[in-house]
């Protein structure tokens, strides 16, 4: 398992990676493989504009780009401030929340939630 410092430089390295490319997203095209081979938006299409949207404080547009990202961005912060807490506190809270298995419902309902984020998108991008 990895202590709780690697996995905070790894997330720190990640998030500085995310923080980088949104500085300089503006400066380079933004083209969706899958949305170019079959003019249909992907699931992940307008994650991009939602991180950036979301870097400025307007949650409301980075919902409406995708609200898949703004949830997983939520998540992220949220599980940097569980690892920031275990480091000081000396738990292993991050640790049983990254191994613990999910149950069939729970894959359901991330599968069902990834579905609509898609349908959504390509109806928003027709």
């Amino acid at each position: 398992m990895q202590s709780n410092i690697a996995r905070l430089c790894k997330m720190t390295g990640i998030f500085l990676l995310v923080a980088l490319y949104l500085c300089f997203s503006k400066y380079m095209p933004v083209v969706c493989i899958f949305r170019k081979i079959t003019n249909i938006p992907c699931v992940g299409c307008g994650s991009t504009r939602a991180l950036i949207c979301l870097s400025k404080g307007e949650i409301t547009d980075a919902l409406y780009y995708n609200p898949v990202t703004v949830i997983l961005a939520l998540a992220f912060l949220v599980l940097v401030f569980i690892v920031v807490k275990d480091i000081f506190c000396k738990t292993n809270t991050a640790d049983k929340i990254l191994h613990k298995r999910l149950s069939k419902l729970e894959y359901a309902t991330i599968i069902i939630v990834f579905i609509a984020n898609w349908v959504f998108n390509i109806i928003k991008f027709k």
